[in-house]
């Protein structure tokens, strides 16, 4: 058990990818870091959970938009128990090597912050908002297939 320790603690450091850079935030934290974003780009955020096949079944369509768009600005806010953080979350990141900004949303209260990110949403997952050029998109289900996440990206 100690060597697999090392190993994802050698992974973390080499990835660049630490706790403190997987913020744990409510939604108004979350509202203000997102809030800094520089929305003179295409900004992509995705609410998901490692729990969550659907999610976990886009991330790779999600991975090859990244990279194929560097412009791109990706999000990936993520709904995961927050006691599963760093036995669960962070290393599927690391092992998936998923791009982009990420935050655990730890708000319970999502009566009162799902509205907020779109008032369609029902509050499942997974969910994206797209904003480009100062207006919001919105879609709610997965992508299935890379071809409908670019379509969306484009189209909107």
């Amino acid at each position: 058990m100690k060597k697999i320790a090392y190993v994802l603690f050698l992974w973390i450091l080499w990835t660049g990818i630490e706790a403190q850079e997987l913020p744990t935030v409510d939604y108004t934290q979350l509202e203000k870091e997102l809030d800094e974003i520089d929305t003179s780009h295409t900004v992509l955020i995705n609410f998901w959970a490692t729990w969550c096949a659907p999610c976990v079944a886009e991330l790779p369509y999600f991975k090859k938009i990244i990279e194929q768009k560097p412009d791109l600005i990706a999000v990936f806010v993520s709904l995961d128990f927050p006691d599963q953080k760093e036995s669960t979350l962070i290393p599927f990141i690391l092992e998936n090597n998923l791009p982009g900004r990420h935050f655990l949303l730890d708000d319970p209260a999502a009566h009162d912050w799902v509205d907020k990110v779109d008032t369609r949403w029902s509050g499942a997952l997974p969910a994206t908002l797209l904003l480009k050029k100062e207006q919001k998109y919105f879609h709610e289900g997965k992508f299935n297939t890379y071809e409908e996440l670019e379509a969306f990206l484009e189209g909107s």
